[in-house]
């Protein structure tokens, strides 16, 4: 299985995927776990760069989602021989990523369907990667991610000791990309929402690694 795990800033991702692909191992599951996007490569050049503002806050939806693409085009010609050795690839973010991000961005809703559809079709049909079999959203509020962004370690990509990028210290962003996201999850059966708040409060790391390994187990 091809499996995403997605959602904004801040809700667990990284942390869920090697969690997964622990217990999947416990279960002698050969792994493989893919990360975008891949700022230690020259194929995340351009998303640097935009995620550092050095390209201004009028980049469109569909300038930005072409950044991301190309990287995971890149990817996939450098693993695309290694794919089918494994029982489980795991992905940390991938094409749901310009989902919820960039069609957070349109506020028209026609406009965002046609946008949706261009994203399926740039990635899938002209950059030709695989399709995941499941995509599963880490639910948390905008509120919540931001709280949680402030207590993320220094990242490389970031300069000027940044504590945050563009998406991550724009709330509107973030609450555009959390119902874009909304949208999507409730439209499309290969998405799953899981949802990490409760109370106002995350809810353990454990039993969130249950849920996801209870969708794709």
């Amino acid at each position: 299985m091809f499996i995403v795990i997605d959602g904004i800033d801040g809700s667990g991702k990284w942390t869920q995927i090697e969690l997964v692909a622990k217990e999947l191992g416990k279960k002698w599951k050969k792994v493989k776990v893919l990360d975008f996007p891949r700022y230690w490569e020259t194929s995340a050049f351009m998303v640097e760069k935009y995620l550092n503002w050095d390209y201004g806050k009028d980049i469109s939806a569909k300038q930005a989602s072409i950044f991301y693409a190309i990287d995971r085009f890149q990817s996939y010609q450098d693993n695309k021989l290694d794919l089918a050795k494994y029982d489980y690839i795991l992905s940390n973010r991938y094409v749901s990523a310009n989902m919820i991000h960039q069609a957070g961005k349109i506020s028209d809703k026609k406009e965002k369907e046609e946008f949706l559809e261009w994203i399926a079709d740039l990635e899938y049909n002209i950059f030709w990667i695989p399709k995941p079999d499941k995509t599963i959203f880490l639910n948390v509020s905008p509120q919540m991610s931001q709280k949680l962004v402030l207590k993320k370690a220094e990242r490389e990509y970031l300069k000027w000791g940044k504590k945050m990028d563009l998406h991550e210290e724009d709330t509107n962003h973030l609450i555009n990309a959390h119902a874009s996201a909304m949208s999507i999850v409730s439209q499309n059966p290969d998405w799953v929402k899981i949802d990490c708040e409760e109370n106002l409060e995350m809810r353990s790391i454990e039993d969130i690694t249950k849920n996801i390994l209870d969708e794709i187990i």
